[in-house]
């Protein structure tokens, strides 16, 4: 039987075709924005098979029209079937493959510029001393993440480095790494507002906006970058005099993209989220589904369904609750970001 692709719509008539799949929430890095020192992680039994994010993502990419997947964590290089997700991505109709890491196994960033046209990689600050504050790890390992970049840069893969700002710790370091990407062709550079979620109850002290990033950065250039060149995936793009690419600028919390918005996520113990900022009781645990027997059709169904009920933005929220609501928010390691 030939099943007919049919387009993920919400009530706002928003098409959805971008997943964002977190295959683990286990991490070689500690970061103090995405984890807090405590957290457990996940219980072996409670992560989903592979066979069952097989059907789930031949589902979503066979029925629901998604054409653009995103690996994310914790961390994904360290999945032991970290190899069997670049084959199955590589066997779906997808118009796009991308990674997000944090670059620490630098020996694995051959293969993934073989398989993704984008990664991603997360670079919160150029001084090696400062790289322990946030990561919670050996300075050392800095070192493996700024290999990995060169050896993504070396080839035709699409590069952004994801920076996420922080008051009076990395704030002063954006126009190193602006200058820093700006001596590789196919790197782009995206500053990221601190969010609020579990176990960074902090984030409102320690929050910049764009507003004050832009700052940061006039006040070391001659000129104060220009007003936005274009507004896409949540970001918002400047440019800088003396620099040959635009940056950009994730600001989720001071300004209001949701409107365009075509993704959802699918969590690291296999529940659909059809937004960032959700509650916990608004996921469908899918792979549970799949447990129970739930055939694809009653999975399809129940996919649309949850996301027939996404808010317009921030999960229903305003943004001042969000930082108040932090603790009901899971940690972002377990959400992917």
């Amino acid at each position: 039987m030939i099943v007919q692709i049919r387009p993920l719509v919400d009530s706002f008539g928003r098409v959805h075709t971008y997943l964002r799949l977190s295959i683990t929430d286990k991490c070689n890095l500690r970061c103090t924005y995405c984890v807090s020192p405590d957290y457990p992680g996940s219980r072996k039994s409670s992560s989903p098979s592979f066979p069952h994010l097989e059907r789930l993502l031949k589902i979503f990419v066979g029925r629901c029209g998604i054409t653009k997947i995103r690996l994310t964590g914790g961390e994904p290089t360290i999945h032991p079937y970290f190899n069997d997700y670049l084959s199955l991505l590589s066997s779906l109709s997808l118009t796009d493959r991308g990674i997000t890491t944090n670059g620490v196994l630098f020996n694995k960033m051959n293969e993934i510029a073989k398989h993704f046209n984008r990664v991603n990689v997360s670079l919160d600050t150029l001084d090696r001393e400062k790289f322990p504050l946030i990561s919670n790890r050996d300075p050392n390992v800095f070192d493996n993440v700024l290999k990995s970049i060169r050896i993504l840069a070396s080839g035709s893969t699409k590069v952004k480095i994801n920076t996420v700002v922080m008051r009076g710790i990395n704030d002063d370091d954006l126009l190193d790494i602006l200058h820093f990407a700006d001596s590789f062709p196919n790197i782009t550079v995206r500053f990221i507002e601190l969010m609020p979620f579990n176990g960074n109850g902090h984030a409102n002290k320690l929050f910049l906006s764009k507003d004050e990033m832009l700052g940061k950065i006039s006040r070391d250039v001659t000129e104060i970058p220009s007003n936005e060149l274009s507004s896409s995936a949540g970001q918002l793009m400047y440019s800088v005099p003396g620099l040959g690419r635009p940056f950009g600028i994730i600001s989720s919390m001071t300004d209001i993209f949701c409107g365009s918005c075509n993704r959802i996520r699918l969590t690291s113990d296999g529940k659909l989220r059809n937004c960032l900022f959700s509650d916990t009781d608004t996921e469908t645990d899918l792979v549970a589904m799949i447990v129970r027997g739930c055939s694809d059709d009653e999975l399809e169904n129940a996919i649309r369904e949850n996301i027939g009920g996404k808010f317009i933005s921030h999960g229903g929220k305003k943004v001042d609750e969000l930082w108040h609501q932090s603790q009901r928010n899971r940690s972002m390691i377990s959400l992917g970001g």
